[in-house]
């Protein structure tokens, strides 16, 4: 192995993607000043060594730390510099107060920074740990197969750049230790330890204890799990788009009809899985549809007989013969219906 893929870190990449690809892509590179993110750059940076291909940064400015909060930016402008790296600073507006709110913004802010700079791919310092936090936290909460996928390796933001995390594969510890071997100082933010957060929770207290007292493999048994989900959610999602074809007689905005032959010709779970995917291209509401309400539907394509069901965000699902009819209603149609 060439020796500049001697450490772990460098090895994670190369292994995502070939080396051509860290040297020759054009790449935003999203930095908190951590140390997950500040390993990802100095990492890439080495792999790509003097690529005439620029090289950007993206670090979004929270503004919940004050001072704190400032000294990552800080740190974040000094090391592109150091590196001769592009960066792009951004802060939250003041109407984002929610963690999801801040969270779409930031995404927004790299999508459109990465455009501005005409690079195709947003890169995230996502970790084996944080891949290993997040199934757990989802398992804890109640999930389906698709949740248990985890954190996903590459996927498009809204706008279409991709976003690719190519060190899913490594964890905190060989993160820390490629820092510690190069002399590279990180931050560190002082609100993922404040345990009254349920993730950090399982962090700091259940994901230790884990690995103590019951196996020290359990970060890595969390990571194989959500790469099993995602190649059976492959495989589901390829019998959706089939069953879709076939069991989709008419769409328009409001209301979709559905062949019952064609639906009850499949699975219980495939099924579900084609309403939720309805139910997100329609774009209706699916706040309050859990796995019960996917699995009435479910159910109700495959009995005998006309019935009907009213489900959240006024939606009404109706059998009538052959057919199996969702519509989305205005509230005082439901009303006068009722």
């Amino acid at each position: 192995m060439p020796r500049e893929f001697a450490n772990p870190l460098s090895q994670c990449l190369a292994g995502f993607f070939p080396p051509l690809f860290w040297r020759s892509a054009r790449l935003l590179v999203a930095v908190s000043g951590g140390p997950d993110s500040v390993a990802l750059l100095r990492g890439i940076a080495e792999i790509r060594g003097t690529s005439a291909e620029p090289l950007f940064v993206g670090h979004f400015n929270h503004g919940l730390r004050g001072q704190e909060s400032d000294a990552d930016e800080q740190l974040v402008v000094e090391l592109c510099q150091k590196l001769g790296a592009t960066c792009h600073v951004g802060r939250a507006a003041q109407r984002a107060h929610s963690e999801l709110a801040l969270r779409n913004e930031r995404y927004a802010f790299l999508e459109a920074n990465a455009r501005q700079a005409g690079a195709p791919f947003v890169v995230t310092a996502h970790t084996a740990d944080d891949q290993a936090e997040t199934v757990l936290h989802r398992i804890l909460r109640g999930t389906s197969l698709r949740g248990l996928r985890g954190i996903l390796p590459r996927r498009k933001l809204p706008g279409g750049v991709r976003l690719i995390r190519p060190l899913l594969g490594i964890d905190r510890k060989a993160v820390l230790a490629y820092l510690a071997a190069i002399d590279q100082p990180f931050r560190e933010d002082r609100s993922n330890r404040d345990r009254k957060f349920f993730r950090n929770r399982v962090r700091h207290e259940l994901l230790p204890l884990l690995r103590q007292d019951y196996h020290q493999t359990t970060v890595q048994s969390l990571v194989r799990l959500a790469e099993i989900a995602r190649s059976a959610q492959i495989s589901i999602d390829q019998m959706v788009e089939a069953l879709l074809e076939q069991a989709v007689q008419s769409r328009t905005e409001n209301e979709i009809v559905l062949s019952v032959e064609a639906l009850a010709s499949t699975t219980q779970h495939v099924r579900c899985e084609l309403f939720a995917r309805l139910w997100r291209e329609q774009g209706w509401p699916r706040a309050q549809m859990g796995q019960a309400e996917w699995t009435t539907l479910a159910v109700l394509a495959a009995d005998p007989g006309d019935q009907s069901r009213d489900l959240p965000g006024t939606v009404r699902a109706q059998k009538k013969g052959a057919s199996l009819w969702l519509t989305r209603l205005e509230r005082s149609q439901r009303t006068s219906a009722e």
